[in-house]
């Protein structure tokens, strides 16, 4: 997606700061001390999602930074949003589910994040049980 920067010559005077909005979230702020309410799992799926929104960001010096390191940059930043948006979406269906019995509630997004891992990890497994069993 982001091919062309990579051939792109920096100069000294091109700004590579990504300034990301400052957010405020006084929701959040006002009822962190009843999260508990939503129960652990649910909690720390919330405090996930705004600790990303809170983590601060430090500026990139642009003096040593070529167009390929440019690309990567955005390419990263691009999928790193990517991403939150939807841990941010399944989040939000998890608070639902919490407000209304009718809605499901999709279970704890450590296992969206990480179910790549968490099958090859199982995959690795399934050999092990079929030998305790005796297969």
């Amino acid at each position: 997606m982001f091919e062309a920067i990579g051939n792109a010559k920096i100069g000294q005077n091109f700004d590579t700061t990504v300034t990301m909005p400052k957010i405020d979230p006084i929701v959040y702020k006002a009822n962190i001390s009843d999260l508990g309410v939503l129960g652990p799992s649910t909690a720390a799926d919330v405090v996930h999602i705004y600790q990303l929104i809170l983590a601060s960001r430090t500026p990139v010096e642009n003096a040593l930074l070529t167009g390929a390191h440019l690309a990567k940059m955005f390419e990263l930043q691009h999928s790193v949003l990517e991403k939150w948006i939807d841990s941010t979406q399944h989040v939000q269906q998890r608070l639902l589910s919490v407000l209304n019995s009718e809605i499901e509630d999709p279970g704890p997004l450590y296992f969206v994040m990480h179910a790549d891992a968490i099958a090859a990890m199982t995959s690795d497994l399934a050999p092990l049980a079929r030998r305790k069993k005796g297969e």
